[in-house]
């Protein structure tokens, strides 16, 4: 991490840890509606984009797209939508910029 912190540094919570290295912050802006289930750290853009990561520090979902701007991205903002909602249920609030569906 750029501040010198290892990504399991930030996984002592308990609860789901999602890293989100996308230029414009998507995946944890979307994350903001599992607060308090998920935890969001971002990073410098590198590959992976984006990685959600069990308590039990199992990947549930990992991404390599570059851009959210573009369709395989909102794609990608979809899919993580997705797994949220199957690992850790309905959000408890409305997302910032939800996914084009």
């Amino acid at each position: 991490m750029r501040d010198g912190s290892r990504l399991v540094d930030h996984g002592h919570g308990g609860g789901f840890l999602l890293l989100d290295r996308t230029p414009d912050g998507a995946f944890a802006r979307l994350a903001t509606a599992w607060t308090g289930r998920v935890s969001s750290v971002t990073d410098d853009h590198a590959t992976p984009t984006g990685v959600l990561v069990r308590p039990d520090g199992v990947v549930a979902w990992a991404t390599d797209i570059t851009e959210t701007a573009d369709t395989t991205g909102f794609a990608a903002v979809a899919a993580l939508e997705a797994t949220l909602r199957r690992w850790t249920g309905a959000p408890s609030s409305s997302p910032e910029h939800a996914p084009v569906s």
